[in-house]
């Protein structure tokens, strides 16, 4: 069966059954402060124990951060593999506070979902402080 060819797409082979589904939640809720003006940043972890063979169909991630000005942050996730994706990077100029929340992250797609998985957090210029408050992970997986 191709499971690629619309005529055959919902067949019982193509459709996934629930045991080859894996919805994971992961959070880290250490509150971190972000040194001012550190191209080092911080680096706050998670780890994924999902099974081998596991791969993802969909990202969501949720940071909660306390900052006085938003447009110094940059803020990225690192998948276990390496890959980056930008999630924030020095808009907002001076707001409080940041909640970013997004879903559909298309760098991921494909990958394996166990792992550590990493949120880098850092603050471009000086005279304004924060702290990383907390980060959540929901990862959709299949195999």
């Amino acid at each position: 069966t191709d499971c690629a060819d619309s005529d055959c797409a919902d067949h019982g082979a193509c459709i996934p059954h629930e045991e080859d589904r894996a919805p994971i939640a992961a959070s880290n809720e250490i509150e971190t402060a972000v040194p001012d003006n550190d191209p080092a940043g911080i680096v706050s972890t998670i780890t994924v124990d999902a099974e081998p063979g596991f791969i993802l169909d969909d990202v969501k991630v949720d940071v909660l951060m306390e900052h006085t000005w938003i447009g110094d942050l940059t803020v990225r996730l690192v998948h276990p593999d390496g890959t980056v994706a930008v999630l924030h990077d020095r808009t907002g100029d001076d707001a409080d506070d940041l909640y970013i929340e997004q879903a559909d992250i298309e760098a991921f797609e494909g990958k394996p979902a166990a792992g550590t998985w990493v949120l880098e957090v850092v603050d471009n210029a000086g005279g304004d402080e924060g702290s990383l408050v907390g980060w959540y992970l929901t990862l959709q997986a299949r195999r």
